[in-house]
Protein backbone atom coordinates (compact mmCIF):
# COMPACT_ATOMS: atom_id res chain seq x y z
CA UNK A 1 0.00 0.00 0.00
CA UNK A 2 1.52 3.59 -1.15
CA UNK A 3 1.58 6.55 1.76
CA UNK A 4 -0.98 8.17 -0.66
CA UNK A 5 -3.31 4.83 0.05
CA UNK A 6 -2.56 4.59 3.77
CA UNK A 7 -3.95 8.40 4.01
CA UNK A 8 -7.16 7.99 2.21
CA UNK A 9 -7.85 4.99 4.13
CA UNK A 10 -6.89 7.17 7.05
CA UNK A 11 -9.43 9.77 6.36
CA UNK A 12 -11.89 7.38 5.11
CA UNK A 13 -11.72 5.47 8.33
CA UNK A 14 -11.50 8.98 10.67
CA UNK A 15 -14.79 9.95 8.71
CA UNK A 16 -16.80 6.73 9.21
CA UNK A 17 -16.24 7.18 13.21
CA UNK A 18 -16.90 10.81 13.16
CA UNK A 19 -20.49 10.01 11.38
CA UNK A 20 -21.24 6.81 13.78
CA UNK A 21 -20.86 8.77 16.96
CA UNK A 22 -22.76 11.79 15.21
CA UNK A 23 -25.33 9.38 14.12
CA UNK A 24 -25.99 7.98 17.13
CA UNK A 25 -26.03 11.24 18.37
CA UNK A 26 -28.93 11.95 16.45
CA UNK A 27 -30.69 9.04 17.04
CA UNK A 28 -30.50 9.94 20.77
CA UNK A 29 -31.71 13.41 20.19
CA UNK A 30 -34.31 12.20 18.03
CA UNK A 31 -35.49 9.49 20.28
CA UNK A 32 -35.67 12.24 23.45
CA UNK A 33 -37.56 14.87 21.17
CA UNK A 34 -34.45 17.46 21.11
CA UNK A 35 -33.60 17.58 17.51
CA UNK A 36 -33.16 20.65 15.54
CA UNK A 37 -33.03 21.40 12.09
CA UNK A 38 -29.55 22.18 12.62
CA UNK A 39 -29.26 18.40 13.86
CA UNK A 40 -30.56 17.16 10.43
CA UNK A 41 -28.25 19.51 8.44
CA UNK A 42 -25.34 18.60 10.31
CA UNK A 43 -25.69 14.98 9.56
CA UNK A 44 -26.64 15.88 5.76
CA UNK A 45 -23.40 17.74 5.39
CA UNK A 46 -21.38 14.81 7.14
CA UNK A 47 -22.92 11.77 5.20
CA UNK A 48 -22.90 13.57 2.07
CA UNK A 49 -18.71 14.21 2.69
CA UNK A 50 -18.80 10.49 3.24
CA UNK A 51 -20.50 10.21 -0.01
CA UNK A 52 -18.29 11.95 -1.88
CA UNK A 53 -14.92 10.12 -0.32
CA UNK A 54 -16.48 6.56 -0.86
CA UNK A 55 -17.54 7.97 -4.79
CA UNK A 56 -13.99 9.02 -5.11
CA UNK A 57 -12.80 6.01 -3.63
CA UNK A 58 -14.55 3.46 -5.46
CA UNK A 59 -14.01 5.08 -9.30
CA UNK A 60 -11.06 2.98 -10.18
CA UNK A 61 -12.97 0.04 -8.28
CA UNK A 62 -13.26 -2.81 -10.85
CA UNK A 63 -15.23 -5.88 -9.57
CA UNK A 64 -13.76 -9.53 -10.43
CA UNK A 65 -15.95 -11.18 -13.05
CA UNK A 66 -18.45 -14.18 -11.91
CA UNK A 67 -17.14 -16.77 -13.62
CA UNK A 68 -20.30 -19.60 -14.25
CA UNK A 69 -19.70 -23.26 -14.52
CA UNK A 70 -20.18 -23.22 -18.34
CA UNK A 71 -17.29 -20.95 -18.32
CA UNK A 72 -15.02 -23.21 -16.35
CA UNK A 73 -15.49 -26.31 -18.01
CA UNK A 74 -14.32 -24.31 -21.48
Amino acid sequence: MSAADAGRSAVLAALSVKTAVKLEDLAESVRSGRTTNGDYLDMSRLLSELAALLRDRCTGYVPPRAVGPKQVEQ
